[in-house]
């Protein structure tokens, strides 16, 4: 049996362990009354993220004690770009953590029914109002360059997602390039069916086909990855606000290395 596989498998039990402790440690955090500042994006934003990485890595957890193993891997690729996100949006924290709510208005713009603009005045005037006051934050090269120009701006001038930047530029600022090809790029074989993705599953002998969703290695890649993102993410938060749970959380980490390191 490939080591990697033994491997995995030896740490499954205790993985799966952490990830329930480190849940309870943040359901308890999530449970009391949290305060932020208004203009506190950051806190907004970390806040946010922390209550999603939970969702997250209990939905994990469902699908590793249920034996679908590459689809939890799945949502560890998911979990990898929301935690570096945030990293990244720390890195200025005035700045682009401001950017991400603001984005929510392109997000209107987008979802809007076309029928709406012309029925509804008042919502029409002031989605307009905001895109022209923010809207500017948000456009890509060409549409800058036609609005320098005097030129129609394209029909969706913005950029595609609030940071501007593709995936594994971000994870590369964020300090996450190791998350970025070891787990979310490798995953991409499953996310957009690929004969590797699809014939990792497939174990053909003669003229027979058998599939299995177990695959040991991806749910303990899922389980680590869930675990540091929703850890990462609750320190931040915690960072921000003061909320109390960083001794117990950073405990919980010291306790997770010592363990996984043996």
């Amino acid at each position: 049996m490939d080591s990697r596989i033994e491997k995995a498998k030896r740490d499954l039990p205790k993985l799966r362990r952490f990830a329930d402790d480190l849940i309870t440690i943040v359901d308890k955090l999530l449970s009391q009354p949290i305060r932020y500042k208004q203009d506190d994006h950051l806190a907004f934003m970390a806040l946010g993220f922390t209550c999603a990485q939970a969702e997250h890595l209990k939905a994990i957890c469902t699908l590793v004690d249920a034996g679908f193993h590459k689809d939890a891997a799945l949502i560890a690729r998911t979990v990898i770009e929301g935690l570096c996100r945030l990293l990244w949006a720390a890195q200025k924290p005035e700045e682009r953590p401001r950017l991400w709510r603001m984005f929510s208005i392109i997000d209107d713009f987008r979802i809007v029914d076309p029928e709406v603009w012309k029925t509804n005045h008042q919502l029409a005037k002031e989605l307009k109002e905001k895109l022209k006051k923010y809207g500017p934050l948000f456009y890509t090269q060409k549409a800058k360059q036609a609005a320098k120009e005097g030129k129609p701006l394209p029909k969706d001038p913005y950029w595609r997602d609030w940071t501007g930047h593709n995936i594994c530029k971000i994870c590369s600022d964020a300090g996450a390039e190791g998350l970025y090809t070891r787990i979310y790029r490798d995953v991409s074989c499953w996310v957009h069916w690929s004969p590797r993705g699809i014939g990792s599953s497939l174990d053909i002998e003669e003229n027979r086909v058998r599939y299995t969703t177990q695959a040991p290695e991806n749910a303990a890649t899922a389980l680590a990855t869930g675990f540091q993102a929703l850890l990462e993410t609750a320190l931040l938060l915690d960072s921000k606000l003061e909320l109390g749970f960083s001794e117990p959380l950073q405990q919980l980490r010291a306790e997770y290395i010592r363990e996984l390191n043996n």
